[in-house]
Parts: C-alpha cells; sequence; structure tokens
C-alpha cells in the first residue's frame, strides 16, 4: 500500500529561528527512503524559491519585498526546501499565498512557474494537500496555489 505524510509545520520566525521544518522534513525523509510509493508533501509559502524555480524576477518580487521584511522567517523555510531538493524520495512542497479562515470556495488553482491568486482559504489547501499524496501532477515540483 502507498503511504504518504503531510507537513504543516511553519517557522518560529524572531531573530534566531529554529530550524524545524527542515530538521523534521530530514527525518521523515530519513524513514521514508527506500519505501516505495511513499509521497510526502509539505506546505511552505509563496515566497519560497522552491526547486526547481524557474519563476522571473519580476513575478518573484512580491516575494522579495515581503522576505525583506520579515527578516529570518523564510531561512527555515528555505533550507526544508533545500532538504527535499536533495533527497531521492517523491514529495510535492505547496507555496500558497495568504491564507484565510473563511469557507472554501473549491476553486484551487495551481501552477509550478508562477503565482496564480493573492489567497486561498485554510481548508482548499488543505484538500489540495491531500489530493497530492496520490495524484503525480508536481510530483518533485513547488506548485503555487491559489483559490
Amino acid at each position: 500500500a502507498a503511504a504518504a505524510a503531510i507537513s504543516a509545520l511553519g517557522p518560529r520566525g524572531g531573530s534566531q529561528p529554529v530550524p524545524l521544518c527542515a530538521t523534521a522534513s530530514g527525518h521523515v525523509i530519513e524513514v521514508a527512503s527506500g519505501r516505495t510509493g511513499f509521497r510526502y508533501v509539505v506546505i511552505s509559502a509563496a515566497g519560497v524559491k522552491g526547486p526547481p524555480d524557474t519563476t522571473s524576477f519580476l513575478a518573484r518580487l512580491p516575494s522579495r519585498i515581503i522576505r525583506a521584511l520579515l527578516g529570518t522567517t523564510y531561512l527555515d523555510k528555505d533550507a526544508e526546501a533545500t532538504v527535499l531538493a536533495a533527497s531521492s524520495v517523491d514529495w510535492v512542497l505547496i507555496r500558497p499565498p495568504g491564507l484565510t479562515d473563511g469557507p472554501p470556495r473549491g476553486n484551487v488553482k495551481s501552477d509550478a512557474t508562477q503565482a496564480t491568486g493573492g489567497r486561498i482559504s485554510r481548508d482548499d489547501l488543505a484538500r489540495f494537500a491531500v489530493l497530492m499524496t496520490t495524484d503525480p501532477t508536481y510530483v518533485r515540483q513547488s506548485p503555487f496555489v491559489a483559490g
């Protein structure tokens, strides 16, 4: 039977963030390496440069501004993306924009190379993450999602 794990961990922030996300993903990958059919789905953030990333400079400009304002907050998620890219495990790194507590809209848009919108409900994001545990569309990619 196929197995999967979903990580929704986020960075702590502050001036000296604990590398929780990168460390946790490293442990999951260590345990899952060599398991046939295993998929690791990670919820990250639109500002993270996910592997492989061919987004143009202009398209990434809003993310660069947010990263400049938030300082070290993204360092752990960047490190996590690096851990995923170096692994042999099938993974999907989901990059949502701002999250809302609103009801699901059911119209999730996704793209591997460019941002697809400004917000997504937590419910729609969770449904997309579960879908990615079996859908092969974005294996070893970092799709942007919005709703």
